[in-house]
């Protein structure tokens, strides 16, 4: 019986050694198992908040009954600058009164819908505003400049450029 209750103690012990030996060699997988879900819960969160920072505060929405404002004020800048740049005299003055009206008219309208924005949103169209003024400023004063334009020109050109300082307020 002793030799028995021996072995049993020997089988025992190799057991434990071997269980201890299978224990030591799955603990650096394991480990690296861990450390490899740390690492992606990690890259998640960063891909999570730089999608949320890289977008920013979002643009106010320039929309009032389904028009943008923002577009069409800039569009309106531009026909009125093409219509300029067409014009070399006293005639082709004559032929931009016209389109100028058209966009003065087109301005009368985004002027009254302006009112119905919110706050940021003002501010937002007015910075629009503020920021193409210069240039269509600069294209009148160099067409007003050429002999014969100026008294054609000025009246819409005046009426375009007040309310346009309207919006930009």
């Amino acid at each position: 019986d002793r030799l028995g209750a021996g072995a049993a103690a020997a089988s025992r012990a190799g057991q434990a050694a071997m269980v201890s030996e299978a224990a030591r060699r799955a603990a650096p997988q394991s480990n690296w198992l861990r450390n490899l879900g740390i690492l992606a819960a990690i890259l998640i969160v960063a891909v999570l908040a730089y999608t949320l920072l890289a977008r920013g505060p979002s643009a106010p929405d320039l929309t009032v009954n389904g028009v943008d404002l923002g577009k069409e004020v800039t569009s309106g800048i531009d026909t009125a600058k093409q219509a300029l740049q067409g014009v070399t005299d006293a005639a082709s003055a004559g032929a931009a009164v016209p389109k100028l009206h058209d966009v003065s008219a087109k301005l009368d309208g985004l002027v009254s819908s302006a009112g119905q924005l919110s706050g940021g949103a003002k501010t937002a169209l007015g910075a629009i505003v503020s920021a193409a003024l210069p240039a269509l400023k600069e294209a009148i004063d160099k067409i007003l400049a050429i002999p014969g334009v100026a008294d054609q020109l000025k009246p819409a050109t005046d009426e375009i450029l007040a309310k346009l300082t309207k919006l930009a307020a």
